[in-house]
């Protein structure tokens, strides 16, 4: 899990452009998928990871090493995490990555 300080706080524009920048970095890291949540956003580890039985509501924004971009983190808008039918999209795309037998 990476922390995203922060110095000064974007606004519009600037805002997206930061938020991308930083879940692409974590793709050229070697993630297969990056995704934002916030501190007490509900989470799973693997095998539950994206399991919108533990996390729905907890996913705002991602990023998949193919280039499936999704959520919305628009200052300007009311916070609108992924869907259900998103997370098990995640979810199958993070198939085998992280299970646990």
């Amino acid at each position: 899990m990476w922390e995203f300080l922060m110095w000064q706080w974007p606004a519009g524009e600037a805002w997206q452009k930061r938020l991308s920048a930083f879940l692409c970095s974590m793709i050229e890291a070697g993630a297969q998928v990056a995704w934002i949540g916030y501190e007490t956003a509900p989470y799973a580890d693997p095998p539950s990871l994206f399991d919108p039985q533990y996390m729905l509501g907890g996913v705002f924004a991602w990023r998949t090493a193919d280039g499936w971009v999704g959520g919305n983190l628009d200052p300007d808008r009311p916070l609108s995490p992924a869907s259900a039918d998103e997370l098990l999209a995640l979810r199958a795309y993070a198939a085998g990555l992280a299970d646990v037998d």
